[in-house]
């Protein structure tokens, strides 16, 4: 199964905001992926990480997102998918009346085995 890898950084959110924020970050993940490739694959996603300082006074929300080289997703679909994990992030936050924060999404590729399953 494909992998996908999220992490994140930030000093504004509490530990109880990023668990509340993050649990529900792999979902809207998920979703990022289905608008890109609609396709039946299945893809299995973790996000994990811990609040820590990053910058002095500034909110800000780092969202990193590691996935297979193999996987060869095109700059545009990058686009499209940091886009939809951005909308997905602010919603959260809103909806949780967490203060506003700079949010940046930034994506990785690694090398290795993708292991994609089509269903």
């Amino acid at each position: 199964m494909p992998m996908i890898e999220g992490r994140y950084h930030t000093e504004l959110l509490s530990r109880r905001e990023a668990r509340l924020v993050f649990g529900k970050l792999e979902s809207a993940l998920r979703e990022a992926i289905r608008q890109v490739r609609p396709e039946k694959t299945e893809y299995g996603i973790t996000v994990e990480g811990d609040p820590y300082v990053i910058a002095f006074n500034e909110p800000e929300l780092r969202i990193y997102v590691f996935y297979h080289q193999e996987w060869n997703f095109t700059p545009e679909e990058l686009k499209i998918l940091a886009s939809a994990m951005l909308a997905g992030v602010m919603k959260i936050l809103d909806a949780n009346n967490i203060k506003d924060q700079q949010v940046q999404v930034r994506f990785y590729e690694r090398a290795g085995h993708a292991g994609a399953k089509n269903r």
